[in-house]
Protein backbone atom coordinates (compact mmCIF):
# COMPACT_ATOMS: atom_id res chain seq x y z
CA UNK A 1 0.00 0.00 0.00
CA UNK A 2 3.05 2.48 0.95
CA UNK A 3 4.58 2.18 -2.90
CA UNK A 4 0.60 2.66 -4.48
CA UNK A 5 1.06 6.13 -2.08
CA UNK A 6 4.59 6.43 -3.79
CA UNK A 7 3.91 5.84 -6.98
CA UNK A 8 0.81 7.85 -6.93
CA UNK A 9 2.38 10.87 -5.51
CA UNK A 10 4.75 10.43 -7.97
CA UNK A 11 2.39 10.25 -10.83
CA UNK A 12 0.63 13.27 -9.51
CA UNK A 13 4.25 15.30 -9.25
CA UNK A 14 4.41 14.56 -12.57
CA UNK A 15 1.34 15.76 -13.69
CA UNK A 16 1.20 18.58 -12.20
CA UNK A 17 4.89 19.94 -13.51
CA UNK A 18 3.41 18.84 -17.08
CA UNK A 19 0.27 20.90 -16.24
CA UNK A 20 2.72 24.04 -15.32
CA UNK A 21 4.96 23.55 -18.39
CA UNK A 22 2.31 23.73 -20.78
CA UNK A 23 0.95 26.99 -18.76
CA UNK A 24 3.75 28.76 -18.83
CA UNK A 25 4.72 27.46 -22.47
CA UNK A 26 1.17 28.93 -23.51
CA UNK A 27 1.98 32.08 -21.65
CA UNK A 28 5.00 32.43 -23.47
CA UNK A 29 3.33 34.69 -26.59
CA UNK A 30 1.59 37.16 -24.25
CA UNK A 31 2.54 40.66 -24.23
CA UNK A 32 4.84 41.33 -21.28
CA UNK A 33 4.26 44.86 -20.24
CA UNK A 34 6.44 46.85 -17.45
CA UNK A 35 6.14 50.54 -16.16
CA UNK A 36 9.09 52.75 -16.35
CA UNK A 37 10.42 56.02 -15.46
CA UNK A 38 10.91 57.49 -19.22
CA UNK A 39 12.78 60.39 -19.96
CA UNK A 40 14.47 61.74 -22.94
CA UNK A 41 18.17 62.62 -24.12
CA UNK A 42 19.14 65.26 -26.44
CA UNK A 43 22.25 66.14 -28.83
CA UNK A 44 23.11 68.44 -26.29
CA UNK A 45 22.94 66.39 -23.12
CA UNK A 46 24.47 63.18 -24.60
CA UNK A 47 27.96 62.32 -22.72
CA UNK A 48 30.21 63.53 -24.92
CA UNK A 49 27.68 66.03 -26.98
CA UNK A 50 26.57 64.10 -30.13
CA UNK A 51 25.21 60.93 -31.82
CA UNK A 52 27.59 58.55 -29.92
CA UNK A 53 25.81 55.23 -28.23
CA UNK A 54 27.82 52.96 -26.39
CA UNK A 55 26.48 49.93 -28.01
CA UNK A 56 26.80 50.66 -31.78
CA UNK A 57 26.01 48.09 -34.71
CA UNK A 58 29.71 48.55 -36.31
CA UNK A 59 30.81 47.15 -32.47
CA UNK A 60 29.28 43.83 -33.06
CA UNK A 61 26.26 44.68 -30.95
CA UNK A 62 23.04 43.26 -31.97
CA UNK A 63 21.43 46.76 -32.61
CA UNK A 64 20.41 48.51 -36.02
CA UNK A 65 22.49 51.78 -35.47
CA UNK A 66 25.65 53.01 -35.15
CA UNK A 67 24.67 56.30 -33.77
CA UNK A 68 21.36 57.23 -31.90
CA UNK A 69 18.66 57.54 -34.11
CA UNK A 70 15.64 55.78 -35.73
CA UNK A 71 12.09 56.41 -37.14
CA UNK A 72 10.48 54.63 -34.30
CA UNK A 73 9.30 51.75 -36.80
CA UNK A 74 10.07 47.51 -36.13
CA UNK A 75 12.70 47.47 -38.37
CA UNK A 76 14.37 51.20 -37.28
CA UNK A 77 13.57 52.01 -33.80
CA UNK A 78 14.24 54.73 -32.05
CA UNK A 79 17.74 54.40 -29.66
CA UNK A 80 17.05 54.76 -25.99
CA UNK A 81 19.27 54.04 -23.17
CA UNK A 82 19.05 52.35 -19.57
CA UNK A 83 21.55 51.14 -16.60
CA UNK A 84 23.75 48.36 -17.67
CA UNK A 85 21.92 46.05 -15.47
CA UNK A 86 18.49 46.67 -17.06
CA UNK A 87 17.93 44.70 -20.64
CA UNK A 88 20.74 43.70 -22.82
CA UNK A 89 21.75 46.17 -25.93
CA UNK A 90 19.55 44.93 -28.67
CA UNK A 91 16.13 44.42 -26.67
CA UNK A 92 13.77 46.28 -28.44
CA UNK A 93 10.40 48.00 -26.53
CA UNK A 94 7.36 49.41 -27.49
CA UNK A 95 5.59 52.70 -25.68
CA UNK A 96 1.51 52.60 -26.69
CA UNK A 97 1.77 56.27 -25.52
CA UNK A 98 4.52 57.64 -28.36
CA UNK A 99 2.80 54.87 -30.53
CA UNK A 100 6.90 53.88 -31.24
CA UNK A 101 9.48 51.19 -31.34
CA UNK A 102 12.67 51.61 -29.52
CA UNK A 103 15.64 49.63 -28.85
CA UNK A 104 18.39 49.34 -26.19
CA UNK A 105 21.47 50.94 -27.83
CA UNK A 106 23.09 52.92 -24.75
CA UNK A 107 23.91 53.24 -21.89
CA UNK A 108 22.27 55.90 -19.35
CA UNK A 109 24.51 57.73 -17.25
CA UNK A 110 22.47 59.89 -15.62
CA UNK A 111 20.04 56.74 -14.74
CA UNK A 112 22.58 55.01 -11.83
CA UNK A 113 21.28 51.76 -10.99
CA UNK A 114 17.75 52.55 -11.17
CA UNK A 115 15.59 49.54 -12.39
CA UNK A 116 12.39 50.76 -14.33
CA UNK A 117 14.47 53.95 -15.67
CA UNK A 118 15.30 54.71 -19.37
CA UNK A 119 16.04 57.48 -21.29
CA UNK A 120 14.54 58.01 -25.55
CA UNK A 121 16.84 59.51 -27.68
CA UNK A 122 14.91 63.01 -28.72
CA UNK A 123 17.68 63.95 -31.38
CA UNK A 124 18.40 67.96 -31.37
CA UNK A 125 15.51 68.82 -29.63
CA UNK A 126 16.04 72.37 -28.07
CA UNK A 127 16.30 72.81 -24.09
CA UNK A 128 12.77 74.79 -24.41
CA UNK A 129 11.08 71.72 -26.08
CA UNK A 130 8.24 69.93 -24.35
CA UNK A 131 10.31 66.72 -25.22
CA UNK A 132 13.46 67.85 -24.26
CA UNK A 133 11.85 68.24 -20.28
CA UNK A 134 9.88 65.08 -20.59
CA UNK A 135 9.71 63.03 -17.44
CA UNK A 136 7.05 60.68 -16.84
CA UNK A 137 5.88 57.10 -15.74
CA UNK A 138 4.98 55.20 -18.91
CA UNK A 139 3.39 51.30 -19.46
CA UNK A 140 5.71 49.88 -21.98
CA UNK A 141 5.74 46.45 -23.41
CA UNK A 142 9.03 44.19 -23.74
CA UNK A 143 9.77 42.54 -26.54
CA UNK A 144 6.91 43.50 -28.34
CA UNK A 145 5.70 41.72 -32.36
CA UNK A 146 5.84 43.37 -35.47
CA UNK A 147 2.77 45.57 -36.60
CA UNK A 148 1.56 47.70 -33.77
CA UNK A 149 0.61 51.56 -34.80
CA UNK A 150 3.41 53.51 -35.11
CA UNK A 151 3.42 57.36 -35.65
CA UNK A 152 7.20 58.13 -37.32
CA UNK A 153 6.84 61.90 -36.31
CA UNK A 154 10.04 62.49 -35.01
CA UNK A 155 10.70 62.63 -30.93
CA UNK A 156 12.61 66.06 -31.28
CA UNK A 157 9.03 67.27 -32.66
CA UNK A 158 6.84 65.85 -30.09
CA UNK A 159 3.99 68.31 -28.27
CA UNK A 160 1.77 66.79 -25.36
CA UNK A 161 -1.95 65.22 -27.03
CA UNK A 162 -4.32 67.51 -25.70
Amino acid sequence: MAKIHAVLSTVIALVASVTACVTSAARTDAPVYRTAWVSTYTWGNNSPPGAGIEYAKSYGYPTVHNLAGGTGTYSNPVTFASPLSQWKPGTRIYIPFFHMYFIKEDWCATCGTSVGRLDLWAGKASGGSPIANFWRQLRIQVSPPKGLPVDTTPLSEWTPRG
